[in-house]
């Protein structure tokens, strides 16, 4: 395993040389539109990963699936949040180079790890490291998916630049994918509407 370096601030780790998973992949793509769009539709896994990336630039943090990850917080507090709406898991606290043992900190499924006995964080930038897991398993993510696959549907109907075609008597208007726009990978307003419950907001510990 290798840690990849995220835009959210903290690293997930992939297989050597892999990506992020994509929230839905072709499979399930397939199932979500009835086989209107899967595995042998061309570029469909491209548009996946830029739903992916879409949604989670939304949302603050990768969402899903339920991954193992490693931040560097800052410490001086009780408490200091990991950013994720729901941790799974720790694996490991180190504070200034030094690992914690049991009993020297608690969590919560929300991301709030709390030192114990009375204790504050060493201060300082990037002086707690954790390695967790966290993420919405995929079970749970049933709506996320349907997100997915409707964001991606859009963008696979839609010809880039192209809103309408005539020949003759025959005229096709394509789905829009925002305000006057067709093609591309982009998050409607309802989209976004959707996606309130899972987006992070920032917290500064």
């Amino acid at each position: 395993m290798v840690w990849t370096f995220t835009p959210w601030g903290y690293e997930i780790g992939t297989e050597e040389g892999g990506a992020i998973p994509p929230l839905i992949d072709s499979a399930q793509l397939a199932a979500l539109t009835q086989g209107r769009f899967g595995p042998d539709t061309q570029g469909v896994d491209e548009v996946l990963a830029g739903v992916s990336a879409a949604i989670r630039a939304a949302c603050g943090w990768h969402v899903a699936p339920s991954l193992p990850c490693r931040a560097a917080l800052a410490g001086g507090d009780r408490v200091v949040s990991l950013p994720a709406l729901l941790v799974t898991g720790i694996e490991s606290v180190t504070e200034r180079g030094q690992e914690l043992g049991e009993g020297a900190y608690e969590w919560s499924q929300a991301g709030m790890l709390r030192r114990c006995q009375w204790k504050r964080w060493a201060p300082g930038y990037g002086s707690v490291l954790v390695e967790y897991e966290a993420g919405l398993p995929t079970a749970v993510a049933a709506e996320l998916a349907v997100i997915a696959a409707q964001v991606a549907s859009n963008s696979l109907v839609a010809p880039a630049g192209v809103r309408q075609e005539s020949a003759g008597d025959v005229s096709i208007t394509y789905n829009q994918t925002g305000n006057g726009v067709s093609g591309g990978v982009r998050l409607l307003d309802s989209d976004l509407a959707m996606l309130s419950r899972y987006r992070l907001e920032r917290t500064w510990s």
